[in-house]
């Protein structure tokens, strides 16, 4: 009988790299573990069975949700928290969880996901996702090939389903970006040969494979067919409150910008601009007009951004901003402003702790 009633369910395959990491992790906690694999030719079912008698074999489909819902089938528990063998579950404070459980009962437990990468100066980075991982198996299970998602098991109209969520108090960490990129290409032409498979399996489901197709190319480098996606995605789209919907905008439209393809970039400045809220994104529209010859328009728009909640995310850019707003009104005759957006500037300087003199 486990410590707390979950079963922590895991698909594996050739992943003697990283499981015994995973489950050492894991056997503190006292959580029933499960694991169902896919056909190692490696020692992961023998690290496995070191750690749980529950390891089971499953015979692989093309299929992540149906691997994921055959491991919970063979839990003992109703609460289920599915992880990934590259995933190490760092801290759980048990009793806020167990009160979690009580009050959230029909809910689903969003995990953050620390993402372990190594930058091109070899220094470690994290970068932190949401993900929705914990769940009453009563209610929920998985669906789709791949990119699976939780799910209602009564659910009719998936393409307008909204989710009531609760954070976990939990840490995990995730290593499987912290890879060669050898093996980083060959996980998204794995990724790119599912993605592609499921394309028209689930019509509602189409916009979000398109999405995760653009990051899979945006993560190999080949742009062009990520803007390819994203924009696809955003045409199969039917309800624009999901949440990867702005994501996929935000990623479409940093990407024209890299491009330099400033006339798609301001031909969709006022189609898109309720998915571009933010001052990173409004910045690329500004400085797209600013290309294109609508001196006022830019003008306008890098003034509304200095007004912006998330003006500082700009890092260096924002005195990027300041400087081009002071050009502009140079340009266009507004030489009573000049001063003050100089001003500005230096204000701004000294609260972020710089001494800036602006040079003519």
């Amino acid at each position: 009988m486990s410590k707390i009633p979950v079963s922590v369910c895991i698909i594996a395959k050739n992943e003697e790299k990283y499981i015994e990491q995973c489950l050492r992790h894991l056997i503190k906690y006292g959580v029933e573990i499960i694991v169902a694999d896919t056909g190692s030719t490696d020692q992961t079912k023998e690290i496995a069975a070191k750690y749980t008698k529950n390891v089971y074999d499953f015979e692989w489909i093309d299929d992540f949700s149906a691997a994921r819902n055959f491991a919970a089938s063979k839990a003992s528990n109703n609460w289920i928290l599915a992880i990934d063998c590259d995933e190490y579950i760092k801290d759980i404070d048990i009793s806020k969880l167990r009160i979690m459980m009580q009050k959230y009962n029909k809910l689903i437990g969003t995990i953050e996901l620390r993402n372990v990468f190594t930058d091109e100066d070899n220094t470690l980075k994290y970068q932190t996702d949401k993900v929705l991982r914990f769940y009453n198996k009563n209610f929920y299970h998985f669906k789709y090939r791949i990119h699976e998602q939780i799910v209602p098991k009564d659910e009719k109209d998936l393409d307008t389903l909204v989710l009531n969520t609760f954070i976990l108090p939990m840490t995990v960490e995730h290593h499987g970006y912290n890879i060669s990129k050898e093996d980083m290409l060959k996980k998204q032409e794995r990724n790119l040969y599912f993605l592609n498979k499921a394309i028209g399996e689930n019509p509602y489901n189409d916009d979000y494979l398109y999405f995760q197709i653009g990051q899979s190319y945006e993560t190999i480098d080949d742009k062009d067919s990520a803007i390819d996606a994203y924009k696809k995605c955003y045409e199969l789209n039917k309800n624009d409150t999901k949440d990867f919907i702005a994501l996929g905008m935000e990623k479409y439209f940093e990407l024209l910008y890299e491009k330099e393809d400033f006339v798609t970039l301001v031909n969709h400045s006022v189609k898109f601009r309720k998915y571009v809220n933010t001052s990173k994104l409004n910045y690329f529209f500004a400085t797209a007009l600013e290309k294109c010859g609508a001196v006022m328009d830019a003008l306008l728009l890098y003034t509304q951004i200095i007004l912006k909640s998330d003006f500082d995310m700009l890092g260096d850019k924002a005195y990027e901003v300041y400087s081009k707003i002071i050009l502009l009104c140079k340009m266009t005759d507004n030489n009573d402003k000049v001063e003050m957006f100089k001003k500005k500037m230096q204000e701004y300087a000294k609260e972020h702790g710089k001494i800036l003199t602006y040079n003519e």
